[in-house]
């Protein structure tokens, strides 16, 4: 800012202005984006907060975090071929990503509970069953098929977790076993 000033002082202006201008405008738009997603992400926790009366700070922060990296979360889903959509998901509405955050914090909560506990106790398959229809009630039959189709390295799996995750490495693998035989008991069905 202080470049621009002294700038501005000059009798007359050359190419080092506009430079200075357009370098100061992309900090600006980069500020601007992060406020943004500040916002929303303030926005959607106090609206969660209200229907929730408590809800677990890890799982608080991760929630915050994953609405704050989106624009990662969507370089990511560009990288796999996904933009198509990751563009759906951005028109769901704030009540729809609501109610998935609400069904998200259950999730959590139950993981933080039953971890520990054989994959294929009912309590756990029942947990994942809630998770997964409530997941395939906010994609979309088309979308879940598409993701399902969707070759992705199990590495890149792990990045993605990463960024929005509020559970350890432990608990992240065992719920990913229980997904799993999940969905090796539908397969067989």
């Amino acid at each position: 800012m202080d470049k621009i000033t002294n700038l501005l002082k000059e009798s007359s202006f050359s190419v080092d202005l506009n430079e200075t201008l357009t370098l100061h405008l992309q900090a600006l738009e980069k500020d601007k984006e992060r406020i943004e997603q500040s916002i929303t992400a303030i926005k959607r926790v106090i609206k969660l907060l209200e229907k929730e009366g408590e809800v677990d700070s890890a799982i608080l922060f991760s929630l915050i975090h994953g609405i704050q990296t989106e624009n990662i979360q969507k370089e990511w889903m560009e990288r796999h071929m996904l933009a198509d959509v990751m563009e759906e998901l951005s028109n769901k509405t704030e009540e729809e990503k609501i109610t998935l955050d609400q069904t998200f914090i259950q999730l959590a909560k139950e993981v933080k509970q039953l971890y520990g506990k054989p994959v294929e106790d009912p309590k756990v398959q029942e947990m994942i069953k809630t998770y997964i229809e409530a997941s395939f009630k906010f994609l979309g039959d088309d979308l879940m098929e598409r993701l399902a189709e969707t070759n992705v390295e199990e590495l890149d799996v792990q990045e993605l977790e990463n960024m929005t995750s509020p559970f350890t490495e432990d608990e992240q693998d065992w719920l990913n076993q229980a997904m799993e035989y999940y969905m090796k008991q539908t397969e067989s069905e």
